[in-house]
């Protein structure tokens, strides 16, 4: 991860090195995003006392070979590598050409490791809880006698998570300030918000992460990012519902199969995971976002050029919607709702409502452009969505759903998901007139007992079906006089359907 520390231990290697006379020449050059080879090459070239007066790339890099074959065995560094680099380009001999050379470099992306056939692989993790302090409070000048700051050190330290640039910057910031000013940045972090201190400069952990978030090249997997940032802090994050989202975003282009996207959600997310921007869970079906990650994240993802809010709560001014896109308050369970908002612009909307709390009827009127939405909990009449048609995913999670019939009028939904929707016990024939959707989940609809004939056969773009996990129990078939005398004939589903996932937990 960007702060972690890297170039700080690499330069603690060389110190020991050069003063243990484990090499007779101990060299370091910074790679940085766009590598110059002339800058690289006359950086080791001062610290060997070589002048090169050649101007061709392949002149300079002979001159700085054949010094360097002359040292018998040395140590070169190359730092902040962020893409594969050619060795030979520079004028560095390695391997069979001297047996004597020793490189190490830093990465903040594993498979670079892997295209410079890196031999032995270091992975460098945060620091644990009791070095973390101990670095924090060296850094505030903080001694054993400061009893009252210590105790919120501890606070502030643990909400730096390790990553030793931010507690770092952090300590140098509240370093000889009021204890008044210490408990309110502790109460800032634990917002997960940025204390606004001049002291910190650019190079923070904003920047480093920032850094990291500019130089991935795909733009799904910048999006992935940012979708990250919209479930609730140390949330395990279903790579199914990043899927989701992102379909419902955009990244699923008009004939292009849902299963591509998925495809692509796994690829940004791989590339995420390798330059630490995202972290592994105990399973491949859900990530984790380090909360000062996710808190980089919410900053890229507020500004204009994105329009995302990440709330608690509604704010109290109805303008600060004007600019919106993207409104999450997932995690936050909502007791109450305005009556209608004016979201000129938002296409996304992910809420957690009280079990029992009514969406207003007009609350959806102010959003014309609304393309995603997704509720858990409080109780939904899909009549309120009938303006809403370039909605193009929904997903109804414990929600208690009323006027299904009104689904006929989304004709743009690609995604329909009705999840423990325990209210729901038939699916309306309407559903049958959505033509562009590809996807439909109704798991976990434990009272769900009958889906209309040829419901399914009628949607001739669904790609993929997920039902069960309880909805099978006492499922009406149609032309069956008694309760099991027959099962459903599972191979009707198969019509345009190229993937379905059937639960059922009781076998």
């Amino acid at each position: 991860m960007g702060g972690v520390g890297k170039t700080t231990l690499v330069k603690e290697v060389g110190r020991i090195a050069t003063e243990s006379q484990l090499f007779d020449e101990v060299l370091m050059a910074t790679v940085s995003q766009n590598p110059n080879v002339i800058d690289i090459q006359n950086r080791m070239a001062d610290m060997l006392g070589l002048k090169i007066e050649e101007n061709s790339k392949e002149g300079r890099a002979d001159r700085l070979r054949q010094r360097l074959k002359k040292v018998e065995k040395m140590l070169i560094t190359l730092d902040d590598v962020w893409k594969h680099i050619d060795l030979k380009e520079i004028g560095i001999p390695f391997g069979d050409d001297h047996r004597g050379c020793k490189i190490l470099l830093t990465t903040r992306r594993k498979n670079i490791c892997s295209s410079m056939k890196c031999q032995q692989k270091v992975f460098l993790r945060v620091l644990p809880e009791k070095e973390a302090c101990d670095l924090f409070r060296i850094n505030a000048g903080l001694d054993d006698g400061d009893s009252t700051l210590n105790e919120v050190a501890r606070d502030v330290a643990r909400e730096c998570h390790g990553l030793p640039i931010a507690l770092v910057t952090m300590g140098r910031a509240l370093r000889d300030e009021s204890a008044v000013k210490w408990k309110r940045v502790s109460k800032q972090l634990k917002n997960s918000q940025f204390p606004d201190m001049e002291q910190i400069e650019e190079k923070n952990a904003y920047a480093c992460l920032k850094l990291s978030y500019d130089y991935l090249k795909s733009k799904e997997t910048k999006l992935c990012f940012l979708l990250c940032c919209l479930f609730p802090e140390d949330y395990n994050i279903p790579v199914e519902d990043l899927t989701r989202y992102a379909v419902g975003y955009g990244l699923h282009q008009d004939g292009e199969p849902i299963e591509d996207a998925r495809e692509q959600v796994h690829v940004a997310i791989k590339d995420l995971k390798a330059c630490c921007l995202l972290l592994g869970t105990e399973t491949e079906e859900h990530v984790r976002m380090h909360d000062l990650v996710r808190d980089v994240a919410i900053q890229i993802a507020s500004s204009k050029e994105y329009g995302f809010m990440v709330l608690e709560k509604w704010p109290t001014s109805i303008e600060s919607f004007e600019g919106c896109t993207t409104i999450s308050l997932m995690g936050n369970k909502l007791a109450e709702l305005p009556e209608g908002l004016v979201c000129p612009q938002l296409k996304v909307l992910l809420l957690e409502l009280d079990d029992g709390l009514n969406v207003p009827e007009r609350f959806f009127e102010g959003m014309k452009e609304i393309e995603v939405l997704s509720l858990k909990g409080g109780c939904l009449s899909l009549q309120s969505l009938e303006l809403s048609t370039k909605l193009q995913l929904s997903l109804l999670t414990e929600c208690e759903c009323k006027d299904l019939i009104s689904l006929r009028k989304l004709q743009g939904l690609k995604i329909l998901g009705l999840m423990s929707c325990l209210s729901i016990e038939e699916l309306p024939d309407e559903i049958g007139e959505l033509k562009e959707l590809r996807l439909l989940d109704v798991t976990g609809c434990q009272r769900l007992r009958r889906i209309p004939v040829n419901l399914i056969g009628r949607l001739k773009k669904l790609e993929e079906l997920l039902i069960g996990d309880g909805s099978f129990d006492g499922w009406d078939v149609v032309g069956c006089h008694r309760r099991n005398e027959c099962k459903p004939n599972r191979t009707k589903f198969v019509v345009s359907v190229s993937r379905i996932i059937i639960e059922d937990t009781e076998g």
